[in-house]
């Protein structure tokens, strides 16, 4: 899907398998190239998406911006701030359930819903630990007034041997700080979401008394 302030070439014309949409509502910073190809910039993208996909889509979208870098929460609150129409309250709920430090994938949003219900405050997303210069390792979630790191687990992620090394070699040294952690696991999160739930109710009387 493109969004062009300007007529588009001939040679861009309409094609099978090829949907063009044209807008005059340009503001500053939505558009780049990408080589000698105009393209919307990814928070216009965003926008975009929001007015034509369905919920799970645009949080998709948005938690793939954000991981890979394309874009910062910031850069998409600026942009959502002058969006009106078709999309603009569902892309402003989106972003609004986003914590501070921000959410990587699809299991992070579910987690995050179910800690919500537990009644626990919002911890920060993709938390960097430091040892004053010494980075110890981010962690899926930080809820710092509980001292408490909280990580998900896919099944695609940390899989080979150095992975699952480096990851205990995280986890000693954040548990010998004094933090305490726990872990879910995708199966966890959407399989067995009462579990969880109950689990984090317990935790949360246990590190509240």
């Amino acid at each position: 899907r493109v969004s062009l302030a300007r007529k588009l070439p001939t040679c861009l014309a309409p094609r099978p398998g090829l949907v063009v949409h044209e807008t005059s509502l340009i503001v500053r910073g939505d558009l780049a190239m990408v080589g000698r190809i105009p393209v919307t910039a990814p928070a216009r993208t965003i926008v975009d998406l929001a007015a034509l996909c369905s919920r799970r889509e645009l949080e998709d979208a948005v938690d793939s911006a954000l991981r890979n870098g394309s874009l910062t929460r910031g850069h998409l609150d600026i942009r959502r701030a002058v969006t009106h129409g078709r999309g603009a309250v569902m892309l402003a709920e989106v972003l609004g359930e986003i914590p501070d430090g921000g959410l990587h994938t699809r299991l992070e949003r579910a987690f995050l819903v179910l800690s919500r219900r537990a009644g626990l405050a919002d911890p920060i997303g993709q938390a960097v630990l430091m040892d004053h210069s010494r980075f110890l390792g981010r962690v899926d979630f930080l809820y710092r007034v509980l001292n408490l790191i909280v990580e998900v687990s896919g099944h695609r992620t940390h899989s080979t041997r150095h992975d699952r090394a480096a990851d205990a070699r995280r986890h000693r040294g954040l548990v010998a700080s004094g933090v305490r952690w726990i872990e879910f696991t995708s199966d966890e999160v959407f399989t067995q979401p009462d579990l969880v739930l109950a689990e984090l109710r317990l935790l949360r009387c246990q590190l509240t008394r």
